[in-house]
């Protein structure tokens, strides 16, 4: 079973995005889609903290990923992701604006400065982002995320370019933690967007 405390938070972070003056069915499935990934997410983390791997990134993930509802502020829990957990000042996160288009939102390091919007099925990361997997380098350092929402579709895109002098490599932890934030961070980045199309009060 997965660890009650854990499960205690995600049932606390996904309470807290209901109770916002949001409604209709679509919102409601990827409510329903989202905490049925994180639970599983959350047995099998509760697993490999028994062989000794840090859980500690869970909570981080719970607390911040369910509770930050805007694009921006998801993709700045990533962020803080990749550097503490993943050991990368070289990375950057796209968000999808349009039907095909995705746009860089934050970053760190020459990934971010240079990155540009590009379009699904057009360059490397355009044929990632159509591809929907992830794909982790032969040197071991660099990996490319699509982050999905419950539904499938592509919302989010993760790349790590390189990662700190003292880290030759993403570890088992690491590249578990990345295939999380496939899912996990494709519900949140889901539910942000979902909360930004809708009106406002009048």
């Amino acid at each position: 079973m997965a660890d009650s405390s854990l499960l205690r938070a995600l049932d606390d972070a996904l309470e807290r995005t209901r109770q916002l003056p949001l409604d209709g069915p679509g919102l409601a499935r990827v409510l329903v889609e989202a905490r049925k990934l994180a639970v599983q997410e959350a047995e099998a983390l509760a697993h490999a903290h028994a062989e000794g791997h840090n859980l500690a990134m869970s909570y981080t993930m719970v607390q911040r990923l369910f509770e930050e509802l805007t694009p921006a502020k998801v993709c700045e829990a990533i962020s803080e992701m990749a550097v503490n957990f993943i050991g990368s000042e070289d990375f950057v996160v796209y968000v999808r604006g349009g039907t095909d288009d995705f746009a860089p939102l934050t970053g760190m390091g020459r990934a971010y400065t240079d990155a540009a919007p590009f379009r699904v099925g057009h360059g490397m990361r355009g044929s990632v982002v159509k591809s929907g997997e992830s794909v982790f380098g032969q040197n071991g350092q660099v990996s490319q995320t699509c982050m999905v929402a419950p539904e499938g579709t592509v919302v989010g895109y993760f790349e790590v370019s390189s990662l700190l002098r003292h880290k030759p490599r993403l570890t088992f932890e690491d590249r578990e933690l990345i295939s999380i934030l496939r899912q996990r961070g494709g519900a949140a980045l889901t539910l942000a967007l979902e909360r930004g199309r809708r009106p406002g009060p009048e």
